[in-house]
């Protein structure tokens, strides 16, 4: 009897397709997302640019920005917000997924540890088929000795860059540290010598956790004028540069992996043709035998004739082809060694009946 489980579709393959911003509360998610959107997409760059995938997330990408320009920048997500944008990076479509969590659900997953409430398993779903994470903090939290909002921070953001890293490939996952609203704790920052020495300070469980591929960014997304007011017509500071950083690293990735599958795809063709070769000089080698393995070996691509695989079939050809000539001369010599056994005798008979007849 076929079980019901004989029918269930089949597993799909695991990919890492997205990008994850994520961040506890008021680390400045939606600001920092809404503020790269608008660079993109009003002041698209020779090498980068986005679209939104619908009119309906363009639009709402869009409002957020109005909001911002009329002096709302803050303000508090309270639900998971789901950015499909169309990414045009070196000449190449990249669709670019961005998933921005309430600082509440960020809570619940690391912290909490609440693994089981939809919006846990939604967000550890989008975190282990990320391929690249940008991760904001608030410096002025980070650098604070106490207080329950600076622990949840640090413990929250350890689990989740160690669950990232545990997750299957999740080692060459790129993850951009944002340390956010740097205008606005440009002095605290410079205390400690600037953002690595930071870092070094107040996020030195990075160092552990991350263990490399990742980099340190200050950001202001928002930059205040001299009047100590927000102002979106001051250019922001290193909103785009973490993004591009992630994909500049992930085609670094893809490249390597290319490189790996043509490399594989090469060695399984050198094999495939040398087990060819080396069939049809045996048992027995012969001309043709010989000249057909060597066509096999000919036809592969020029840079492969210095294969070790390649050259030692191509020895093993030519000590057939040899050992066909030996034999081959041996052959000739034995039967040239019975003509002349048989021969004089012959000629000796022939020659008496030549002389019989002439009498």
């Amino acid at each position: 009897m076929i079980g019901d489980d004989e029918f269930a579709p089949a597993p799909r393959p695991f990919v890492r397709d997205r990008i994850v911003v994520l961040g506890r509360t008021q680390a400045g998610k939606t600001t920092y997302m809404v503020r790269l959107y608008h660079e993109l997409y009003t002041k698209p760059q020779p090498y980068l640019s986005m679209i939104a995938a619908s009119g309906a997330t363009h639009l709402q990408l869009m409002g957020h920005y109005e909001k911002m320009a009329s002096g709302k920048a803050m303000f508090t997500t309270v639900a998971q917000d789901y950015f499909d944008c169309n990414l045009e990076y070196n000449k190449m479509n990249i669709p670019l997924a961005m998933f921005d969590y309430s600082g509440e659900e960020f809570t619940q997953a690391f912290v909490h540890g609440e693994r089981q409430t939809e919006n846990s398993i939604r967000l550890r779903e989008h975190i282990d088929h990320a391929c690249g994470v940008i991760l904001l903090i608030d410096p002025q939290v980070a650098a604070s000795r106490r207080g329950q909002t600076r622990e949840e921070d640090v413990f929250g953001l350890h689990s989740a860059v160690a669950e990232i890293r545990s997750a299957p490939g999740g080692r060459s996952v790129p993850i951009a540290i944002v340390l956010t609203k740097c205008d606005l704790h440009e002095r605290l920052i410079k205390e400690f010598g600037g953002t690595a020495g930071f870092c070094k300070e107040h996020l030195h469980w990075i160092n552990r956790t991350a263990e490399s591929n990742y980099r340190t960014f200050p950001c202001s997304a928002i930059r205040t004028s001299r009047l100590g007011l927000p102002d979106l017509s001051l250019p922001p500071e290193n909103v785009v540069e973490p993004l591009k950083w992630i994909l500049d690293r992930i085609s670094e990735i893809n490249g390597k992996v290319r490189e790996d599958e043509e490399e594989t795809t090469r060695r399984e063709t050198v094999k495939r043709a040398v087990e060819m070769a080396r069939a049809a000089i045996h048992p027995l080698p012969t001309r043709a035998k010989v000249k057909i393995a060597r066509s096999i070996l000919q036809a592969l691509p020029s840079a492969d004739s210095s294969d070790p695989l390649v050259q030692e079939t191509s020895a093993e050809i030519d000590s057939a082809e040899q050992e066909f000539n030996e034999q081959r001369d041996s052959r000739n010599t034995r039967n040239w060694l019975l003509f002349s056994v048989f021969a004089v005798p012959v000629s000796i008979v022939l020659v008496l009946i030549i002389r019989a007849l002439a009498r």
